[in-house]
């Protein structure tokens, strides 16, 4: 009995570090879209798609997110998991759940790390979940947006280990549905959520 709950443990931390060293890059890509370890939509391409992910450009500016696992890789400078233009909108399909992590930087003071950066307003909606976590850095936070309207979901935002650390940076907030959690980091100035 013994040796069989070692076994058994020796299995979970082998899973667990499997689920830890997930490749930050993206299965594939469409449309000529660079995917060198952020999911960069800010150029508005017409479509693409990876594994959990579309996008629908133009007018529509909708990521459809599906089950996705986005980890950007570290960086000397800044890093990002997914930037988005103004005016876009983040559908989180129902039944799932969706992780979005910036890496973490090397870039010294001013650094930045953002799980989710919109240059603008940006709309979530859907009925699934969506874990977003900033990485360590100068400054690291879960999401930042101009303005952000949460109309459905469940949206987990968390700052990383940093100097300013927050879960949310938005400048105006509505929540028309949903639930929203923000969090910051360990951080040795400030930490909000």
């Amino acid at each position: 009995m013994n040796k069989l709950k070692k076994t058994m443990a020796s299995l979970m931390a082998f899973v667990l570090a499997l689920s830890v060293l997930t490749p930050g890059m993206f299965a594939r890509a469409a449309d000529g879209l660079q995917t060198s370890g952020t999911l960069d939509l800010t150029g508005n391409p017409d479509a693409a798609a990876g594994d959990g992910w579309s996008w629908e450009g133009g007018e529509e500016k909708t990521l459809t997110l599906s089950g996705a696992d986005i980890r950007s890789q570290d960086g000397d400078g800044n890093t990002y998991g997914v930037k988005l233009p103004d005016g876009a909108t983040i559908v989180l399909t129902a039944g799932t759940t969706n992780v979005i992590r910036a890496g973490e930087t090397e870039g010294g003071s001013s650094s930045f790390s953002h799980g989710i950066y919109s240059g603008g307003t940006l709309d979530i909606e859907g009925e699934g979940a969506r874990y977003t976590v900033g990485g360590e850095a100068d400054f690291s936070t879960g999401m930042i947006a101009g303005e952000l309207t949460v109309k459905g979901g469940t949206m987990t935002a968390i700052g990383g280990a940093s100097s300013n650390s927050f879960g949310l940076s938005v400048e105006v907030v509505t929540i028309d549905g949903g639930t929203v959690t923000a969090m910051g980091g360990k951080s040795s100035n400030a930490s909000y959520g």
